[in-house]
């Protein structure tokens, strides 16, 4: 064989590479105002989602839920429902997906646990609750609590969050309680017209909270 260079010859079947898999930076943020707690008030809970892209995230989950610790157990809770706001081309899931509460305490009390309709790049949601918490007539179950409120969003089935880290937030209103009393005595109990009385008003504390600032009238 004069050329050993045309001998041998091959040809490769060409596999084509896999389609990346989408990518949706999700985030979910929580506010909660006043963060004092003072019974009958109402405090107002914002839950915004993002997706800061660069993938749609349509069929996203999200989710938000109370859950009472210590005295927060022994208040009763009524949470409403007020509005959802998209932006970006984001669409809110149905009214009838963001539920309302009534009850004693919470243990992991949804208000909402939905998938949401469209959810682009770019897209967000804004969904306002308001709760009110009031005291219960009962003693003190314990001096301090509070009632936490969760927030969540997971990206959907095929598209991956390259950053889980900011897709949960919570926010907490502290709770005290301490049992209160007045006391009010005169001495001497019978007088005559022109003669001195006296009056002694105890207030006191059974705890077992401390307490500053009671207002005495």
């Amino acid at each position: 064989d004069s050329s050993s260079n045309n001998d041998a010859s091959s040809v490769a079947l060409l596999k084509p590479a896999a389609a990346a898999c989408p990518q949706a930076d999700l985030s979910v943020t929580k506010t909660q105002s006043p963060a004092n707690y003072v019974s009958g008030a109402p405090v107002t809970y914002a839950v915004t989602v993002n997706n800061a892209g660069p993938s749609a995230a349509n069929g996203a989950s999200i989710s938000d839920f109370l859950r009472g610790y210590g005295q927060g157990n022994a208040t009763n809770l009524q949470a409403t429902f007020v509005s959802c706001t998209p932006g970006g081309g984001a669409q809110c899931p149905a009214n009838s997906a963001f539920h309302n509460y009534s009850g004693v305490g919470a243990y992991d009390n949804y208000l909402f646990s939905t998938p949401v309709p469209q959810l682009p790049s770019g897209g967000s949601l804004t969904i306002i609750y308001t709760l009110v918490a009031t005291d219960t007539a009962a003693p003190c179950s314990s001096g301090s609590g509070d009632i936490q409120n969760f927030a969540s969003v997971t990206a959907p089935a095929g598209v991956t969050d390259p950053e889980s880290g900011n897709n949960y937030r919570s926010v907490a209103l502290l709770l005290t309680c301490a049992d209160i009393s007045v006391n009010k005595s005169v001495a001497p109990i019978t007088t005559v017209s022109g003669g001195a009385v006296t009056y002694t008003i105890d207030v006191a504390s059974a705890g077992p909270a401390d307490t500053n600032n009671i207002a005495f009238s």
